[in-house]
């Protein structure tokens, strides 16, 4: 059956799994002590897709099947998102305005990254190469500033 075919306890096993499942995602995209932004932002974008990919069903079930929407969920993913953002920032070591703008592009760069990866998996016409290709321009061009 696909990923988003309703199962007997599909909803309930992934409304049960999913707050413990966000904590292992925000855990494993963790920045590393040490290397430049670019590539601590590539080991967590890895650690992403792994995740992803290896909680295939219970992220489909969440984001486009029988959960979808349910506020409870929303929540768990909002509150992931943003501790996501709140240590991406840390590691950039932003302050004042140059934080705030930069907290913005991640919002919207983190949301990016959530919605590709789930039609990654529910699709399955990108490569991981192409997620994640598309992750890093993304990203380079929401931070990259014109003035």
């Amino acid at each position: 059956p696909s990923p988003l075919t309703p199962s007997p306890n599909g909803g309930h096993d992934a409304a049960h799994r999913w707050p413990s499942a966000a904590n292992q995602l925000v855990e494993m995209s963790a920045p590393a002590e040490s290397g430049d932004l670019m590539t601590q932002v590539l080991a967590g974008l890895e650690a992403h897709f792994d995740f992803f990919d290896s909680n295939a069903r219970t992220v489909l079930v969440t984001n486009r099947g029988e959960l979808a929407g349910d506020p409870v969920n929303e929540a768990i993913i909002t509150d992931e998102l943003a501790r996501l953002r709140t240590t991406m920032l840390d590691t950039m070591g932003l302050t004042g305005r140059d934080r705030y703008l930069a907290s913005t592009a991640l919002l919207g760069w983190l949301a990016l990254v959530r919605q590709v990866c789930v039609e990654w998996l529910a699709e399955g016409r990108l490569s991981r190469a192409d997620v994640r290709d598309l992750c890093l321009r993304t990203l380079l061009a929401a931070l990259t500033t014109g003035g």
